[in-house]
């Protein structure tokens, strides 16, 4: 079986490289999660639900198809689930391609007109971090978060005010690329 995982940019299949469009073509079963595959759902290509690498390894084991495609928001290489899903496909013999996409970073940064060289990276995204210990190390990070749990955007600017850093100048976009984005600006 042959796998691609597909970076697909902050969600809109818009932001899709070449290269990405034509794996997904090619595919006869997407996997991934309920967001990225939404504008797929009425396709001719079934589409199943996992974000988990040992949830989506048995439903290509399991699918019956020559070719598939695993659907993984931002860039394959940007805290990504390809960094554990990679080696399950490998050491179950499947080829595997790999097609980058746009990180949230990246995009984030063009619609501000910022430069991100020079940004310290660090993901809040479902794991533990210290907003105030790396902002007094780095001075500008980008943080990657989530909606839910206690590493939103606003856990950590208030992070950021409790250890004496209220007046950082914080950024905050929520579902880019897509029709309702939002991207605010403010002190911490």
């Amino acid at each position: 079986m042959k796998v691609s995982l597909v970076g697909m940019g902050p969600g809109s299949p818009a932001l899709l490289t070449r290269a990405a469009t034509a794996a997904l073509a090619r595919a006869e079963l997407f996997i991934g999660s309920a967001r990225l595959l939404e504008p797929y759902r009425q396709g001719a290509v079934p589409c199943r639900e996992a974000v988990l690498a040992r949830d989506i390894l048995p439903l290509l084991e399991g699918s019956g198809v020559a070719e598939a495609a695993v659907l993984l928001s931002g860039d394959t290489g940007f805290y990504s689930g390809a960094g554990r899903l990679l080696p399950l496909l490998e050491q179950a013999g499947m080829e595997v391609e790999t097609f980058s996409g746009v990180s949230s970073l990246q995009y984030l940064c063009a619609r501000l007109g910022l430069s991100w060289e020079g940004i310290h990276l660090a993901s809040a995204h479902g794991r533990a971090c210290c907003p105030g210990e790396l902002v007094a190390r780095y001075g500008q990070v980008f943080f990657l978060t989530g909606e839910t749990g206690d590493q939103t955007p606003r856990a950590l600017c208030a992070a950021l005010a409790r250890a004496g850093q209220g007046d950082a100048l914080a950024w905050v976009g929520s579902r880019l690329s897509y029709p309702e984005e939002a991207i605010a600006a403010g002190r911490a």
